[in-house]
């Protein structure tokens, strides 16, 4: 099965973080990283491509708990990265979970002639906290917040100033208005529950962000 990476410039980014990154040491000690039990850095996929390539970039707020029976047992912090953003691929090319399947619509949305791959081109899905809190849902304190956003989502930013910038959610939306409050970006529905459970305001909050994306590229958009 063919395994599609982030690009190179967003690998070397979040590389730090699948080596028990720093955060760990002070502000994120109350985060899960377990490995074994499956909780690692997870929700990364896109930008599998050319940096210049990518059209979109969609920001969510954190990883839930990992699937039941997910585990890693990589030997190096690199295989443990490419492992983990391998899975986070099939996860979305399957449509693993309401979470994964509304990514897809937004992004059927966006181009809905070519194929998923293509798609994955144009588009960078990332986290604006990468671990998992110490309980699904839970708040996530300031300090954490911080640390994350400002180590790895806005250097990801920083790759597509070009880009329309998309928060799905109150946390992402949030977190991004407190540490890059100069950035120029939409605000969504989560698509993840509750957000996405008021089916019908959501979708026309998808579809903004099919528009903006085609209208920024020149493209006619139904």
């Amino acid at each position: 099965m063919q395994t599609i990476l982030p690009c190179k410039p967003i690998l070397d980014i979040l590389k730090p973080c699948y080596n028990k990154c720093s955060g760990f040491k002070k502000a994120c000690k109350k985060m899960r990283w377990d490995p074994s039990k499956g909780y690692l850095p997870q929700g990364v996929c896109g930008a599998v491509g050319k940096v210049s390539e990518v059209k979109l970039v969609l920001i969510v707020a954190e990883p839930g708990n990992p699937y039941i029976n997910q585990s890693y047992y990589s030997k190096t912090p690199r295989d443990l990265m490419k492992n983990v953003l391998s899975d986070n691929y099939y996860s979305f090319k399957n449509g693993e979970d309401i979470f994964h399947r509304n990514i897809r619509c937004i992004l059927d949305l966006c181009w809905p002639e070519i194929t998923f791959e293509e798609k994955l081109r144009k588009t960078l899905i990332t986290e604006s906290v990468l671990c998992s809190a110490e309980t699904e849902c839970a708040n996530i304190s300031a300090s954490i917040e911080r640390f994350c956003c400002e180590n790895y989502l806005l250097k990801e930013l920083d790759l597509f100033p070009k880009a329309v910038i998309a928060t799905l959610g109150t946390k992402a939306t949030n977190r991004l208005i407190r540490y890059r409050p100069s950035s120029s970006f939409m605000s969504a529905y989560s698509v993840s529950p509750p957000g996405c459970n008021k089916k019908k305001i959501a979708l026309e909050s998808w579809k903004k962000i099919a528009n903006e994306v085609c209208n920024k590229q020149g493209q006619t958009h139904n």
